[in-house]
């Protein structure tokens, strides 16, 4: 919406401003407890990442997210952070649900984005069969 609507304050407008806002806010958030000296704009640049990950794979780019995982290596390499977006085959779990990764023992509470999360089974279209491996 934020593209096909041109007028600033239209509701449509606004409110993908916002979403996005907290996106970035949301990776900041994790960049702060990584250590990166700039969380915001290490932020910028992830969701800059992000974004245009999803549109080369909408445009049909199979290997959209296997390109975008090695440039957001580099930026955490250069970010000096001890994060890794590389997992050995073997060693791979799925991730649990969205739901069930903040603890009340972390000191940081997890912004409310304002979506839920979407097990591998509910997935359509035409990613749905590579999102999940």
């Amino acid at each position: 919406m934020l593209l096909e609507i041109a007028e600033p304050t239209h509701v449509l407008q606004v409110a993908s401003r916002d979403y996005l806002a907290r996106v970035r806010e949301f990776v900041a958030h994790i960049a702060t407890g990584a250590g990166v000296a700039d969380p915001d704009a290490f932020a910028r640049q992830w969701h800059i990442l992000m974004r245009g990950s999803i549109v080369a794979a909408a445009e049909g780019d199979h290997l959209a997210a296997r390109r975008a995982q090695e440039i957001g290596q580099l930026l955490l390499d250069r970010a000096h952070t001890r994060i890794s977006l590389y997992v050995a085959p073997a060693a791979k779990q799925p991730a649990p649900p969205l739901h069930s990764r903040h603890h009340a023992s972390q000191t940081h509470p997890t912004p409310n984005l304002g979506y839920t999360s979407i097990s591998p089974c509910q997935r359509r279209g035409p990613l749905a069969q590579w999102q999940s491996s």
